[in-house]
């Protein structure tokens, strides 16, 4: 029997007893009855659910023991703010053990597409891919699973705002002008006719 099927037919028999109890009495016990029911009613209601563990790609990297290196580096760089702010990403994760250094933003961003790349989408393919870097990831799946130099060891990992898949190895980006800028220039090359070179002369003014 229900609870408040129980409650009703504790109230029907109070009120049936009220002339040997007296109304007072009968009343207390009423509410008291009803006090305890409302109790018990709270007590046996079903737990809530319990809360679904969060499924975007920052989340899903922090939970993986041998993606760590790499989601450290997305949280240091600022990235893992930009992946929180909406769109669909495929990220390229390195394993821990292929981090010998420290990533900087820009080898984070050549990890990852500004859209969502699965294993079918790519079976089959050589085809190079725009990354977060405005530069390109070649990606080749004819005869084994490559993405630039490093082989594919997992795809698919599914996330609410894109999808992972992790390699072998971290992808350098290609030097951009800002690299090249910053890398010292070599000093120049002086060559003299000992040098075996055969420096033309300059005419004289005023000859043909």
């Amino acid at each position: 029997m229900h609870l408040e099927q129980q409650g009703a037919v504790t109230v029907l028999c109070l009120l049936s007893a009220r002339k040997s109890l007296g109304l007072s009495m009968t009343i207390r016990l009423i509410l008291t009855c009803l006090s305890l029911l409302w109790v018990l009613a709270a007590c046996s209601s079903p737990p809530p659910p319990p809360a679904q563990p969060a499924n975007d790609l920052v989340s899903i990297l922090k939970s993986r023991p041998s993606l760590r290196e790499f989601s450290a580096a997305l949280e240091s760089t600022g990235i893992a703010d930009r992946l929180s702010q909406g769109g669909s990403y495929t990220i390229f994760a390195p394993m821990d053990k292929a981090v010998k250094t420290a990533l900087d933003e820009a080898t984070i961003r050549h990890h990852i597409l500004p859209t969502r790349i699965t294993f079918s989408d790519m079976a089959g393919e050589n085809t190079s891919y725009v990354t977060l870097n405005s530069d390109e990831i070649e990606i080749d799946v004819t005869e084994q699973i490559a993405v630039g130099s490093a082989l594919m060891v997992e795809s698919d990992i599914e996330a609410s705002n894109g999808v992972i898949h992790v390699i072998d190895q971290v992808q350098q980006p290609a030097p951009g002008p800002a690299r090249l800028l910053e890398q010292p220039l070599a000093p120049p090359t002086v060559l003299t006719p000992d040098d075996g070179v055969v420096v033309p002369s300059t005419p004289e003014a005023g000859t043909n």
